[in-house]
């Protein structure tokens, strides 16, 4: 519906979604997977979301044509992850963000964790800009620990996972100055933790936090059978290297293959989607799929770092080695995946618009000028 919107006010504005060249190929890419399954499979459903993916991060892509826009947007985002949250809170069962009420159980941790991590992230890299929470301190650390609070609560060690990796990467290429102020964020964090674990909600994040380092359970306990998909993968991909066995076969390949293996313990014989982008990708597309994947991500990447480079920000960077840290824990094939994708397609898309709003002129790489300038290509001429 938002694309639809945007479609009707700004045709011309909606078909800059086209100028993206990585955006541009996700979304051909997903009509062309969807409509594979469809036909495989039969089930509309099947494949549906990787259109999920690709419309969740071309919206962010729209939106950030204004920053107050996204910046609302996800702020809106936040507001209602706090309200479902602590909706959820009294109940706790099986874990803290789920709820069981007459025997239908409501929540899921990763899709309350992951939305928690990008909240929680983004309000701390680039001073909070992202957020629009640049100007007050008070704010980026008030939001930021909310969102380390339900992060903890929704015990999905996914989500924990992306967190780790992301605070990481905002230190690793930040700034001195951003740096300083990331480790101050840090250490609220650590006050927030550990006053959760003197509660009674701190004995459930244990639990789960034992449960992915117990020395005494197996890698396929502490991850939940994800490690017996990625045994059974190298099999899987060597009976059908080149296409693999088509989109939406993925949950009968699963099925097919575990229940002959008997290294795989968890569910053979059952119809399960593979817990990893990766996995995914491999067994239904094939080496051809990983290698588009690869180049995507490759293309991705250099953006990222050339966007860094050119204004400072770590955001897009900081987008596509988190969505790629989700897709090792699950398909990444959704909505709120699609929140850290679309951050990773803003890289190099603002570097022009920030340079000419600064009168930096685009001159020759190694052009030398007489007068100073933001501009790392230009080299300043001394009388």
């Amino acid at each position: 519906m938002g694309l639809a919107l945007r479609l009707f006010i700004s045709p011309q504005k909606f078909f800059q979604l086209w100028n993206n060249l990585p955006l541009r190929w996700l979304l051909i890419v997903g009509i062309l997977y969807w409509a594979g399954a469809f036909i495989l499979t039969g089930s509309y459903s099947s494949g549906l979301k990787i259109l999920e993916l690709g419309f969740s991060a071309g919206i962010v892509y729209l939106l950030a044509e204004q920053r107050k826009y996204l910046s609302t947007a996800l702020v809106g985002a936040g507001i209602s992850l706090f309200a479902i949250g602590l909706a959820l809170l009294g109940y706790g069962a099986p874990r803290l963000v789920q709820a069981e009420i007459e025997g239908v159980t409501f929540g899921n941790p990763i899709s309350f964790g992951i939305p928690a991590a990008f909240i929680l992230l983004y309000s701390i890299v680039d001073d909070g800009k992202w957020l629009f929470l640049q100007n007050s301190a008070f704010s980026r650390r008030l939001v930021g620990g909310t969102a380390f609070i339900f992060l903890l609560l929704s015990t999905s060690r996914g989500s924990w996972a992306v967190a780790c990796v992301g605070v990481f990467i905002m230190l690793l290429f930040s700034k001195i100055r951003m740096k300083m102020r990331i480790l101050m964020s840090l250490m609220f964090m650590c006050v927030f933790l550990f006053s959760l674990l003197l509660t009674e909600k701190g004995a459930t994040i244990n639990k789960w936090f034992d449960k992915a380092t117990d020395s005494e359970r197996s890698l396929a306990e502490k991850t939940t059978g994800r490690f017996d998909m990625w045994i059974l993968f190298p099999k899987v991909l060597k009976d059908s290297p080149i296409l693999g066995f088509g989109p939406g076969s993925g949950p009968k390949v699963y099925a097919t293959y575990s229940i002959s293996d008997p290294n795989v313990h968890f569910k053979p014989g059952v119809e399960l989607a593979w817990h990893s982008l990766y996995l995914h990708v491999g067994v239904e597309t094939g080496l051809i799929g990983l290698i588009l994947l690869t180049g995507f991500l490759a293309t991705l990447m250099s953006k990222g770092l050339v966007h860094r480079r050119v204004t400072g920000e770590v955001g897009p960077l900081l987008g596509l080695l988190c969505f790629m840290t989700i897709g090792l824990s699950v398909s990444a094939f959704d909505p709120l995946s699609g929140l850290f994708l679309g951050m990773a397609l803003l890289g190099n898309t603002r570097g022009a618009r920030v340079r000419r709003q600064n009168g930096w002129r685009t001159r020759p790489q190694g052009v030398k000028t007489d007068s100073r300038t933001n501009y790392s290509a230009y080299q300043v001429v001394k009388p």
